[in-house]
């Protein structure tokens, strides 16, 4: 997942400012072990890190599919929302 999360960071940079980026991560439960939680930390965090950048850079877009309930992406999704309801 780094390797890919370092791809789409790339492509970022090199794609203008007025494009718009779509990165899609189907069936992530999938991946989703014990051993893959670190992974799974990574990827979100470069993620966000795309999103809420504020220098010019495009536009990302994010999708997250899973076929099977993530307990785990769901408490990271929770603690992310309690993050913003608390900035206001």
């Amino acid at each position: 997942m780094e390797v890919l999360c370092r791809i789409l960071k790339q492509v970022a940079r090199q794609a203008p400012v007025s494009a718009t980026i779509y990165c899609i991560i189907n069936n992530l439960g999938q991946f989703e072990k014990n051993h893959c939680a670190e992974s799974h930390l990574y990827l979100l965090y470069m993620l966000n890190h795309l999103i809420e950048y504020e220098g010019p850079s495009p536009r990302v877009k994010v999708l997250v599919t899973s076929s099977r309930r993530s307990w785990w992406l769901r408490e990271v999704v929770q603690e992310k929302l309690r993050e913003l309801t608390e900035r206001g």
